[in-house]
Formats: structure tokens, C-alpha cells, sequence
């Protein structure tokens, strides 16, 4: 696996997956030989569509990372855990953004549910 940088771009972290809103486009890395399945990815994944959230699943650079209006982490003890700063910038006005908070709402109202496993 490797750290969260593989040959320039962003892969995930140790325990979670990582997401990147870019002008209102959730962008999360595609499954791969470095990036393993996850049920949370899943879950957040289908919850965006079911916003209207339009999704890409693509490899993204260090620099669009630090250039997106909002980015978090994804997993099953993170839930969905907006990110303010990375190292000692912070992310937009270094407040969860819209999309964010959408998804992390209706993450927490699935779990609360017992609906917390991805339908497809």
C-alpha cells in the first residue's frame, strides 16, 4: 500500500478513505492495487447520488487536494469527518462545506437507522 502519496497522487489514509469536493464534484479515488474496497466508500458514495452530488472516482493530485473547497475523511470509526487544514493550510475558509455536511448527515441518519451497508 504505502503512504497516502503514490508516485504524486493521493491514495487514502491507514484507516479511511479520502474525498475532495472540486466545484461542487466529489471526487474519490477508484478501487486498485493501491486503494482497497471499503463499505464506508460505498455508503458515501450512494448517499452522493442520492443528494445529486455528481461523483468521480479518478486519481487527484496533492495540488487539487489543497485546492478544493472541502475535503474529509471517510470510515468506519471517522464517519464521515470533514477536514479543516492540511499540514498549515486550511482548506477553503477552513469550515465544513455544504457538501460535507450533507453527506455527514445522512451517513449518521443511515447508521442511526441500522442502514448503514451499501444497497448495490
Amino acid at each position: 500500500m504505502g503512504g497516502p502519496l503514490h508516485r504524486g497522487i493521493v491514495t487514502e489514509g491507514s484507516h479511511c478513505g479520502l474525498f475532495i469536493v472540486r466545484r461542487g464534484v466529489l471526487l474519490t479515488r477508484e478501487d486498485g492495487p493501491h486503494i482497497l474496497p471499503s463499505v464506508t466508500q460505498g455508503l458515501v458514495l450512494e448517499i452522493a447520488v442520492e443528494l445529486n452530488v455528481r461523483v468521480e472516482r479518478r486519481p487527484f493530485t496533492l495540488d487539487e487536494m489543497l485546492g478544493a473547497d472541502e475535503v474529509f475523511l471517510a470510515g468506519t470509526t471517522l464517519e464521515v469527518m470533514p477536514v479543516a487544514r492540511i499540514d498549515d493550510a486550511a482548506v477553503a475558509d477552513g469550515k465544513p462545506g455544504t457538501i460535507t455536511k450533507r453527506l455527514r448527515a445522512a451517513y449518521l441518519d443511515r447508521v442511526k437507522r441500522g442502514d448503514d451497508a451499501p444497497r448495490t
